[in-house]
């Protein structure tokens, strides 16, 4: 599929010359920017990029990441399915996927555990006032798994998401973000390697 003009097919090093050119780009409109310190800044970035550089894409962002009220909370939940649903969809097929989905993520963020945790997860019962029972594990997360129980969910979410075609991962900080995004529609075997599975 033809994306602005872009060749996603023909010889190598025509590919190859057409990222180098994108990597001059994506550097350029780094430029200036910080490193943002909240995942809406990062939405922010990403909407922006793509409606610059990819115009015609289809995209959508999840604004469950914004300090919504209460009430706003309450609706959000009560619509979806489930919870942790990536922050940014985008569904335009590239490559052998049907679309990307990422999970952003600020710089520094540990998806995994580099070492286990110190003390183990207590079981926890309670009664809400709505009468629902809360329950944690209680076991001690190991090197290799993820970092909390947040983002498991959100890691288990997305391993729904690939098993159904889409491109779909962890984006921790703004160049693995745009990185990500400039392969998926370039050379989208190799958009892989700048997420966190």
């Amino acid at each position: 599929m033809d994306i602005n003009n872009n060749n996603c097919g023909g010889d190598r090093r025509a590919n190859t010359r057409q990222m180098i050119d994108v990597h001059q780009r994506r550097e350029i409109y780094l430029k200036g920017i910080k490193e943002p310190t909240i995942e809406y800044q990062l939405q922010k970035i990403a909407s922006d990029y793509l409606k610059k550089y990819y115009p015609r894409v289809e995209f959508r962002v999840d604004l469950a990441g914004l300090n919504l009220s209460k009430a706003q909370a309450g609706k959000a939940k009560a619509v979806n399915k489930r919870r942790s649903w990536p922050d940014t969809e985008i569904y335009e097929p590239s490559g052998e996927y049907f679309g990307l989905c990422l999970e952003l993520k600020v710089y520094g963020t540990k998806i995994r555990r580099d070492k286990a945790a110190a003390k183990p997860l207590q079981i926890d019962v309670k009664k809400t006032r709505m009468g629902r029972v809360v329950i944690r594990e209680n076991f001690r997360r190991k090197v290799g798994m993820y970092f909390n129980q947040h983002i498991q969910e959100q890691g288990e979410q997305l391993k729904r998401l690939r098993e159904r075609g889409r491109l779909a991962g962890f984006a921790v900080g703004i160049r693995n973000l745009l990185s990500a995004i400039d392969y998926y529609f370039e050379q989208p075997e190799k958009a892989i390697q700048w997420l966190e599975l």
